[in-house]
């Protein structure tokens, strides 16, 4: 797995922080009215193994709150698992609310192996959420209307897709990277053209080569290096 994976899903996470709530559920289970980020993955993007990726606070509805810790991991490491109970725990002492562990994973088998948390000792277990594409609600099953930064999910995590369904998912690629920083966009594009199944990425170089978009020159630029 690229590092894109990681470049593309840690900034999303921050940049789009209901995409915690997604991919928790809690959208289906309870009602996130609000999501704000208060960590960042730091630059260059290389994850610390003892700290967050991102952090957000959720809060929902009924007026509770909790803070999601998210690590994006396209591999196995002991040193990240057993990190897991310090993060939630800091995250908890920092803020005195309910701490879910969120870890977005390259493949399904990585997910489960992260899923079995960290016993800590007697009667006291680190659980966290590890998803993988499996568990990732996928555009092509979504009932209810989807956000352009839930295509930018479902491409880094490589949903299968029709010809059709690859239009529709290359166009929603275009138009949120056309709300960003022209530079932010660009970053984001390189990213997704390594994780983009081939013709999903056909058809986003192919709108980048339209120049109808702002960032569109900019990332000509870049593809013609």
């Amino acid at each position: 797995m690229p590092p894109a994976f990681y470049d593309v899903l840690a900034p999303l996470i921050a940049d789009e922080p209901h995409a915690a709530a997604w991919m928790l559920g809690l959208t289906r289970e309870r009602r996130c009215t609000t999501a704000r980020t208060l960590l960042r993955p730091g630059w260059p993007r290389w994850p610390d193994p003892h700290d967050a990726d991102a952090q957000v606070r959720l809060e929902f509805a009924d007026g509770s709150a909790r803070i999601v810790v998210c690590k994006v991991l396209a591999d196995w490491d002991e040193q990240i698992r057993y990190s897991l109970p310090a993060i939630t725990g800091f995250a908890f002492e920092e803020h005195r609310l309910p701490v879910s562990a969120l870890l977005v994973c390259a493949t399904d088998a990585l997910a489960r192996r992260y899923r079995q948390g960290v016993d800590v000792g007697p009667d006291s277990f680190t659980a966290v959420t590890a998803v993988g594409p499996a568990e990732v609600p996928g555009l092509v099953a979504e009932a209810s209307p989807w956000c352009d930064w839930m295509a930018v999910v479902s491409a880094a995590l490589g949903e299968e897709s029709t010809a059709a369904q690859a239009e529709d998912l290359a166009a929603a690629l275009d138009r949120w990277l056309d709300g960003l920083d022209p530079a932010q966009a660009v970053s984001y594009a390189e990213g997704l053209l390594q994780l983009l199944a081939e013709e999903q990425a056909q058809l986003l170089r192919a709108a980048i080569g339209s120049g109808t978009r702002t960032y569109h020159a900019a990332m000509r630029t870049t593809l013609n290096r």
